[in-house]
């Protein structure tokens, strides 16, 4: 039986940030990221059981994969793809997503990010972990900002990333913030907050805190819109269907 393997869009247009017009992707790019969506195609295809760490990276799933006996069962989030140019170098990225699969603690719909380096695409950003919650993000220089944001029983954290002109990830920041606890172990209202410097956390201020969720473009895990004074960036990617046939 032979097996063919069909990617949705040949030709597809993608945005960037940092960018005047649209560029369009020539057959030429979408081929530069066919190893990447094939193996994605064959690992949907193989009921989620062939996976190539070697092509795909250190995704979520082989992270994960053995140590969730629920994962074969249910539902499985179909994967899509999408362009877009994140470093303004007019070449575009790659991000495979799919749709939010919360039974399985992924809180976002973007799994991976991959980019060309020295011509070969590479994967550059995989989410491993889980409730964390992975968005592109516009900043205040129009620059494509990644936040990638987690938060579980009041304590949040907040990375912020760039991709750099030679297809690099690069960590701009992280902050940590917490609520307080009285001396009943209860929850109050005030927070507090850090951020990472060098090899170390340094307490500031949540108007410190809130600079740079406004100089990202981001609301932080918190979702501090009220207090940021003005509407997240998030960038609205174009999503295409991996698609397989036999």
């Amino acid at each position: 039986m032979k097996v063919i393997i069909c990617v949705a869009m040949l030709c597809a247009v993608f945005t960037g940030c940092g960018m005047g017009n649209t560029p369009v992707a020539s057959l030429h790019e979408e081929e530069w990221f066919s190893p990447i969506l094939n193996a994605y195609a064959v690992f949907e295809l193989s009921n989620y059981t062939v996976h190539d760490d070697e092509i795909m990276g250190n995704t979520f799933w082989s992270a994960h994969m053995l140590l969730s006996p629920d994962w074969n069962e249910g539902n499985r989030p179909p994967f899509l793809y999408a362009l877009h140019d994140l470093n303004g170098d007019g070449v575009p990225e790659l991000m495979i997503g799919g749709e939010y699969a919360p039974r399985y603690g992924l809180s976002s719909n973007i799994f991976g990010i991959y980019a060309l380096q020295n011509n070969s695409p590479t994967s550059v950003f995989n989410q491993t972990g889980s409730r964390y919650n992975l968005s592109v993000q516009l900043d205040d220089e129009g620059n494509c900002i990644l936040s990638n944001s987690w938060g579980h029983l009041g304590t949040s954290e907040d990375y912020f990333y760039k991709i750099d002109e030679d297809g690099q990830l690069v960590l701009l920041n992280y902050f940590q913030c917490g609520v307080v606890f009285n001396e009943l172990n209860e929850a109050t209202a005030e927070k507090q907050h850090y951020r990472h410097v060098g090899d170390e956390f340094v307490r500031i201020t949540e108007e410190e805190c809130l600079y740079f969720m406004r100089k990202y473009g981001s609301s932080g895990h918190l979702g501090q819109s009220e207090l940021l004074e003005q509407e997240e960036r998030t960038i609205q990617l174009e999503w295409s269907l991996v698609e397989v046939q036999w």
